[in-house]
């Protein structure tokens, strides 16, 4: 599984961050890390001034991880910030797999400043109230509101 996993994302194309909006559906596939997609585990993605940032949720309820994204030779999903505790030295890296809809991520986490390969994951969008365009106030890392 894992050659294969390998394969399909080499021939994935990196994302621009800000195609990543909205919410989508974590699913593990490989790795130490038990897939949590049964609990909601999800990735909820905004824009704030031509930043792309987001975190992590179980049923929209329970908030960790939170992360920024950016692109360097890929597109890196970045929980190194302050808020973060244990989830401070993850990197996630993805690419499309079928555009707006399905991607492919790596999961590493950072040891002695060199990133560790875990496992995979994909990410699948979800369609949502915040894709209609409907107005809502939200409270970003607990000082920052923004208004969609």
């Amino acid at each position: 599984m894992d050659e294969f996993l390998e394969k399909t994302y080499q021939n994935g194309t990196p994302p621009n961050p800000s195609e990543l909006w909205g919410v989508y559906k974590i699913k593990m596939l490989t790795g130490i890390f038990p897939d949590l997609s049964r609990f909601g585990h999800i990735k909820k993605f905004y824009s704030i001034n031509s930043n792309v940032v987001g975190c992590n949720s179980f049923n929209h309820h329970f908030k960790w991880g939170y992360f920024k994204v950016y692109t360097s030779s890929k597109t890196v999903i970045d929980y190194d910030l302050k808020v973060n505790w244990f989830s401070r030295r993850i990197k996630d890296n993805v690419v499309t797999i079928t555009p707006q809809k399905l991607y492919l991520g790596k999961f590493y986490y950072m040891i002695f400043g060199k990133p560790r390969f875990i496992g995979y994951f994909t990410m699948e969008k979800q369609i949502n109230l915040l894709d209609f365009n409907k107005k809502y106030s939200i409270i970003f890392f607990g000082s920052l509101k923004i208004n969609l």
